[in-house]
């Protein structure tokens, strides 16, 4: 079980969970619709993420403490397309809507993983923010402007987000000769640019003044500071925990 756990990268699946319950919670009411919601994002994500691990073992194994290469070797593949088949059945409950955002979902994280997009600066984390901000539109009945703004400000935040990963894990990257930013101008440079892409995000929420946006705002602040710091696994961890607070303000309040 531990190591079907860390195969599956359950506390990004739960992440993407928790993405998916706030669009939900953003644009509908509650109801048992709520259930679907989460099962066809979890089991979505996890195939994602499995999937993932099965092309990433070499990076996996230097940038992640205790991995075990085990549940890969033995049991992956079955882990994977399971997953996948779960998560396009409790899309199809959802509706035509859930169905697109499940195929764009699978489009965007088999072609990042199965053609080493991780291994081209840029492109790697556009895709991780466009394909993790998907998420977000599983808990959204239908399209709308007001839904794109959302969608962007997500993804703008993902893309730092997928940044901030690449400063935390530089020394793997360099061992497996994978170019993100910190590898090839360094993690000052890299530093600078992620200081101005969370400046213009700030500027973009208060600008947007959409409802519960706000929240990122201090978890923001928390991040340039653990920058400034140097602490990359904090400002990472930071980005994660706004989200988390997301969902609570949007199930009180």
């Amino acid at each position: 079980m531990k190591n079907f756990l860390k195969f599956i990268r359950i506390e990004l699946s739960f992440f993407a969970v928790f993405l998916a319950l706030a669009g939900f919670f953003v644009f509908s009411y509650p109801t048992l619709t709520i259930f679907l919601v989460f099962l066809a994002s979890f089991f979505t994500a996890a195939g994602s993420y499995g999937y993932n691990n099965l092309m990433d073992v070499r990076e996996d194994i230097i940038n992640r403490k205790n991995y075990n290469a085990s549940m890969t070797r033995q049991h992956g593949i079955s882990v994977v397309l399971v997953s996948f088949m779960l998560g396009a059945l409790f899309s199809f409950l959802l509706g035509t809507f859930a169905m697109l955002v499940y195929f764009l979902i699978i489009v965007t994280g088999t072609t990042y993983s199965g053609f080493r997009l991780k291994s081209r600066t840029l492109v790697k984390n556009v895709y991780s923010g466009l394909g993790s901000a998907l998420f977000f539109l599983f808990g959204v009945p239908e399209f709308s402007t007001t839904v794109f703004l959302y969608y962007f400000l997500l993804f703008l935040f993902l893309f730092i987000g997928s940044i901030i990963s690449d400063m935390r894990d530089q020394i793997g990257d360099m061992k497996t000769n994978v170019k993100t930013f910190p590898v090839i101008i360094g993690i000052r440079k890299t530093k600078i640019i992620t200081f101005f892409l969370l400046s213009t995000f700030l500027i973009l929420v208060l600008y947007f003044n959409l409802p519960y946006t706000r929240i990122f705002v201090p978890f923001a602040l928390a991040i340039a500071f653990a920058l400034h710091k140097n602490n990359f696994s904090l400002a990472h961890k930071c980005g994660g925990i706004s989200f988390v607070f997301l969902l609570l303000s949007l199930v009180v309040f």
